[in-house]
């Protein structure tokens, strides 16, 4: 009789296991909840509060060095990113570590939030990737502005991988409490729509020729196209898997080919 009860008990612990389980895993996973464009947008609900989070993917016909400049152009942010009236470096550990400002429109009656931010920056040369990411953080010489909310928490990332030289895959991951007294509900429909929005607007000004025009020859992104150059070294020499023989004679015949015939750029050996 004991062994009887004691495989009941064990059967129904087990179904109770299976069923917490099954609602983590439910709770975990990415739902799509748009495709529009080429553009796929994500929803995971958050873990430990009700808000959610969002992701965005997309690949774009542009160079990934060109996203990358877009990116580093931090002022220029207003112009592409949704609802961002404001956006500046107001801090350089280094090139790839910086503490940014940024502030977020919202529409009347909701007052503006703003929110210090970490951006850094990880490069995977043997698999062609690069990482952002970016984390709210606590920074008291930033005063507060009238009218406008310090943001209780903002993270999100950008990976850029790369396909070929004339494609790069975008990831956007994005999730903010805006704090303040606004409903999560409100929060959760306004954000569902902005991985959308901010992967419409870099593949807008991707195309542009205020980034492309910056990484030729005799522009005035000499310097970042140097470093560009290193980068590109260091991705094609650290590839070693088979499907990426391909890809290092593509790099070598056309990776760095110049816009114009009458330019020409070459690798230097000796770095």
């Amino acid at each position: 009789m004991k062994l009887i009860v004691f495989s009941l008990v064990f059967i129904v612990q087990s179904i109770l296991s299976v069923s917490r389980c099954s609602d983590l895993n439910f709770i975990d996973e990415w739902k799509l909840v748009r495709n529009e464009n080429g553009i796929q947008v994500f929803v995971k609900k958050a873990t430990g509060n009700d808000l959610n989070e969002f992701k965005g993917i997309v690949v774009l016909n542009s160079r990934i060095e060109v996203i990358g400049e877009v990116l580093r152009d931090i002022a220029y942010f207003k112009d592409w990113i949704p609802d961002c009236s404001e956006a500046q470096v107001i801090n350089k550990i280094d090139k790839n570590n910086l503490i940014l400002y940024y502030v977020v429109r919202l529409p009347w009656p909701a007052d503006d939030r703003d929110v210090i931010l970490r951006a850094k920056t990880e490069m995977d040369f043997k698999i062609g990737r690069f990482t952002i990411t970016m984390e709210s953080v606590n920074e008291s010489k930033q005063p507060l502005k009238q009218g406008v909310i310090r943001m209780a928490e903002m993270r999100g990332s950008y990976v850029l991988e790369y396909i070929d030289r004339e494609h790069t895959r975008v990831s956007y991951r994005v999730k903010a409490n805006p704090g303040g007294s606004l409903p999560s509900s409100i929060v959760n429909t306004s954000s569902k729509d902005i991985p959308f929005t901010t992967l419409s607007g870099m593949r807008r000004v991707a195309s542009q020729k205020r980034f492309i025009d910056a990484l030729k020859i005799g522009g005035k992104g000499k310097n970042r196209r140097n470093d560009w150059k290193r980068i590109f070294k260091k991705i094609v020499f650290n590839l070693s898997a088979p499907k990426f023989k391909i890809l290092f004679l593509s790099f070598i015949s056309k990776s760095l080919e110049p816009q114009h015939k009458s330019e020409k750029l070459t690798f230097d050996n000796s770095s």
